[in-house]
């Protein structure tokens, strides 16, 4: 079941989440971190993760996919100077794939930025996890958004060594 993330701003100004916006502890927790950066420069959210506990990936794996895009995500938003701030965010197995999507909205230089300097170090790390897990990456500017998308194959082994 995918859980729908509902933030509200306390009076502190901090996010708080009425679910956890993942059931997988290590990526809840490298979420709600770069959701709070994108929510304090402004950004709308709309974030359904549905990563089961135990489904073969290890959890350091998957705070590298995660961590490294969703502060992608965070980074482009703080540097968006005019324009509606949001993330788009939807995670889920599918026939024992892992699809995430992630979709924010950016400045106008980044797309520029980021063709003339290729991946990332971020990138990079996250494209050789997919790889590890027989999958892909796909990374793309459309207009003023900045779309990543990571599909990954669950090992035929559900047991994981940390």
């Amino acid at each position: 079941t995918q859980r729908k993330v509902k933030a509200n701003i306390a009076m502190t100004g901090e996010i708080t989440l009425r679910e956890p916006p993942c059931a997988n502890h290590a990526v809840d927790v490298v979420v709600r971190y770069y959701l709070q950066q994108a929510k304090e420069a402004g950004a709308e959210l709309d974030i359904k993760l549905d990563v089961p506990v135990g489904a073969g990936f290890r959890d350091t794996d998957l705070v590298i996919v995660f961590g490294n895009l969703f502060e992608n995500a965070a980074q482009g938003i703080s540097r968006q100077t005019a324009g509606k701030r949001y993330i788009t965010a939807r995670c889920g197995m599918e026939q024992g794939k892992l699809i995430l999507t992630i979709d924010n909205s950016t400045g106008p230089g980044d797309a520029e930025y980021k063709s003339s300097t290729g991946l990332g170090i971020g990138q990079s790390s996250v494209k050789a996890v997919a790889q590890k897990y027989h999958g892909s990456v796909r990374f793309e500017f459309k207009e003023d958004i900045y779309k990543a998308s990571v599909l990954m194959v669950m090992p035929v082994s559900e047991k994981v060594q940390e």
